[in-house]
């Protein structure tokens, strides 16, 4: 249920609670009602001059500030009491820490809503009236968990839900896009240096095989001129039956190194023979 501060119910409940801060705004000043009382009073009129519904969008429906619930048990059972003349004193202490704890939660959200709060005069009241919540919280007796939830759990809440309403959320969101562009340039450039090491290594292995590639033609320019030479010395053993008797003996070998030798500059040697 939410708390509108300025709604008729609420204003009726926070008068009710106020006749009850007068009482203990003086001669008190040492008791915890006493601190709180006095900020309850100060601080009434920066309430009703402000929407704090409409600035404090997290605090107004957070449930476990279901502050309207709790104001009308605690005032039904404080009128009730008050009305028969019951003791009253620890239900007023209830209603003021209650009280004080609502608008220590709403002016810890405006607190964050407002960047720039030192600027307004309404900020040393603000200041002072998050303090005694603050310097006192272990003197709470019956709002002590809002309060701390205040304090160590509210904030990090608020200052989350501002951030995913922000623009900031959308540049994340789009510094991720970028960052997942920027992992595909890495893996791209990771997997270009492994393509580029891959041809390198290829012109290696074929600058390496060069001689062998060259080996593979000079083979073939081996075949060639020995078939050549083979017939020529064909044609010649017929004129040099000798010579030709003794090249039909030599083996293929020598015949390897006949060729190699006319490839050496011998051929004309070999031709006057």
């Amino acid at each position: 249920m939410a708390l509108d501060l300025n709604d008729e119910v609420s204003e009726e409940f926070l008068k009710e609670i106020r006749k009850i801060a007068k009482k203990y705004s003086s001669g008190f000043e040492n008791e915890l009602r006493g601190a709180l009382s006095e900020q309850i009073l100060k601080i009434r009129a920066f309430v009703e001059s402000e929407s704090l519904n409409e600035i404090c969008t997290y605090v107004s429906v957070l449930p476990v500030f279901d502050f309207k619930h709790q104001l009308m048990n605690y005032m039904t059972r404080y009128l009730g009491a008050k009305k028969f003349d019951e003791n009253i004193d620890n239900l007023e202490n209830q209603l003021l820490e209650l009280a004080y704890s609502i608008i220590f939660a709403y002016l810890t959200e405006y607190k964050l809503r407002k960047p720039n709060l030192e600027k307004m005069e309404a900020y040393e009241l603000i200041e002072n009236y998050l303090n005694v919540g603050q310097w006192k919280i272990n003197n709470f007796k019956y709002a002590g968990d809002k309060i701390s939830y205040s304090i160590y759990h509210l904030i990090f809440n608020i200052i989350e839900d501002k951030y995913k309403k922000s623009q900031l959320i959308q540049a994340e969101e789009k510094f991720q896009i970028i960052d997942n562009f920027i992992s595909k340039v890495d893996e791209w450039n990771e997997s270009f240096e492994l393509k580029h090491k891959a041809v390198l290594d290829l012109e290696k292995q074929l600058e390496e095989s060069k001689q062998t590639y060259d080996f593979v033609l000079l083979n073939k320019g081996f075949k060639e001129l020995y078939e050549q030479k083979k017939l020529e010395l064909k044609e010649r053993r017929k004129g040099y039956s000798q010579f030709g008797a003794t090249l039909v003996c030599v083996p293929l070998a020598v015949i390897i190194a006949f060729i190699i030798l006319i490839l050496t500059g011998y051929e004309a040697k070999l031709a006057s023979m």
